[in-house]
């Protein structure tokens, strides 16, 4: 029996095993990691889906998909972002790398997509209230660059809703 599928088996059905392979004695499933990539789906149709509820944000506007993969590459390279931390978090190193971040439409469903080699608590939640911000022309995509400049919590977009968040891929 494989061990992806004897881990399965004992797994709930929202977690998955794909591969599995040998390491090192040493190694750290956390703190091993190069980078982590998060998706963030928002479903813009007027009308709701039910088979969407809980797993995407049900956003019913138009959304501007260009200019908000434009405000997303602001996100690129290393920066503080303290302005989208939650409030009251602890950490005081609020550094951190991003390696991808984009935002990308097919049909009714805008997907955010952000790989850093590590996020603050709520960090892809706010940086997707911040992009909505912009695909609803409420802030120019430049203005994603000023906001990280802050370091202010204020100064960055609502925190978008914990479903339609997704731990996507882990690279070691």
């Amino acid at each position: 029996i494989s061990i992806p599928r004897a881990l399965n088996s004992f797994l709930p059905d929202d977690i998955s095993v794909f591969s599995a392979r040998e390491v090192p004695d040493a190694f750290h499933a956390r703190y091993d990691v190069q980078y982590k990539e998060y998706v963030y789906k928002i479903y813009t149709r007027p009308e709701r889906n039910a088979f969407l509820s809980g797993r995407a944000w049900h956003y019913p506007k138009d959304l501007d998909v260009a200019r908000m993969n434009e405000g997303a590459q602001y996100f690129l390279g290393k920066h503080d972002f303290a302005s989208f931390m939650a409030t009251g978090s602890k950490i005081k190193d609020t550094n951190r790398t991003v390696v991808t971040s984009s935002v990308t439409k097919d049909e009714d469903m805008v997907t955010f997509r952000v790989g850093a080699d590590g996020f603050l608590y709520n960090m892809v939640r706010i940086m997707t209230g911040t992009l909505i911000d912009v695909g609803c022309k409420r802030i120019k995509p430049e203005d994603v660059e000023k906001i990280i400049r802050e370091r202010s919590r204020k100064a960055a977009g609502i925190t978008a809703p914990a479903y339609g968040l997704y731990l996507d891929k882990v690279h070691y």
